[in-house]
């Protein structure tokens, strides 16, 4: 295999692969099956060397995109110590097009648009303080 140092690739569609940010660390990987975040945490492994055959069990991914083995598009699937998604705190509800179903956060307020209009309505997300 061949590597590609520097360089522009254009007007192509590659199918099949696997194509990582990195190997190690935080990266993106895209396969055939759909999109993962990895944290940069490694795999588990299964017992220990004394009694187990180090198998690595696991895909160290911490979030997986449009991916084949979880239903919903987007997914995290491990804990951190921070949070899962951040959204930009605003100052106003958003004025352009919206839809229903679009979140922000207006003044530390999680809001939903419930219906859909240029702009849309916006309700502030269950028992939360207005």
């Amino acid at each position: 295999m061949g590597d590609i140092n520097a360089g522009t690739i254009s007007g192509v569609i590659i199918t099949g692969g696997t194509f990582q940010t990195s190997s190690i660390g935080k990266h993106l990987r895209i396969t055939t099956e759909g999109m993962t975040l990895h944290s940069g945490a490694t795999v588990g492994k299964y017992s220990s060397f004394k009694y187990g055959d180090g198998t690595k069990y696991g895909s160290g991914a911490l979030a997986f995109i449009h991916h084949s083995t979880q239903l919903v598009p987007f997914y995290i699937s491990a804990e951190q110590t921070v949070a899962d998604m951040h959204f930009y705190n605003r100052s106003s509800n958003p004025s352009g097009v919206a839809e229903i179903g679009d979140l922000c956060v207006v003044g530390g307020i999680l809001k939903i648009c419930t219906t859909a209009s240029t702009p849309g309505v916006w309700s502030v997300v269950a028992s939360q303080v207005a």
